[in-house]
């Protein structure tokens, strides 16, 4: 009697797996799961102080030759801050600092809650005068980034 009791609940436990399971294939649940590993991995970070600081070393890069840079777009995300515009040279990309004019990576790479600055592609198009770019920088979330 022990053995038959014992089948019948090892049945019931592989067919209780077995809709667990089935289950966690669902979109819905893997959705669920994702925004719950989000929420416990994301640091809390102190955006006010952090966009007021990125504000003004945009606002000061847009000053750069009087209008030689133009910004239009900004995106956040959970990881990465992109930034596009346009430049009149690349050299006011690329520019290091301590020249004559710093360049728009010099002056972002100098906030301390972001790493690995770059600007993948630029292109300047054949009825324009400025190369149009997109900057991109992750965001540090711990000290290990």
């Amino acid at each position: 009697m022990n053995q038959s009791k014992l089948s019948d609940i090892q049945k019931d436990v592989k067919k209780e797996q077995t809709t667990l399971t089935n289950i966690e294939k669902t979109p819905s649940y893997q959705k669920i799961s994702f925004i719950e590993k989000l929420n416990s991995e994301a640091k809390k970070l102190p955006w006010s102080t952090h966009i007021t600081k990125l504000i003004d070393v945009l606002k000061n890069v847009q000053n750069i030759g009087k209008g030689q840079i133009e910004l239009y777009d900004f995106k956040v995300n959970l990881d990465t801050i992109e930034i596009s515009g346009k430049s009149s040279t690349l050299a006011n990309l690329y520019a290091p600092t301590g020249t004559k004019s710093e360049g728009l990576i010099s002056a972002v790479s100098k906030l301390d809650f972001l790493n690995k600055i770059r600007i993948q592609h630029y292109e300047k198009p054949k009825d324009e005068n400025m190369y149009e770019f997109t900057l991109y920088a992750n965001i540090i979330l711990d000290e290990n980034d």
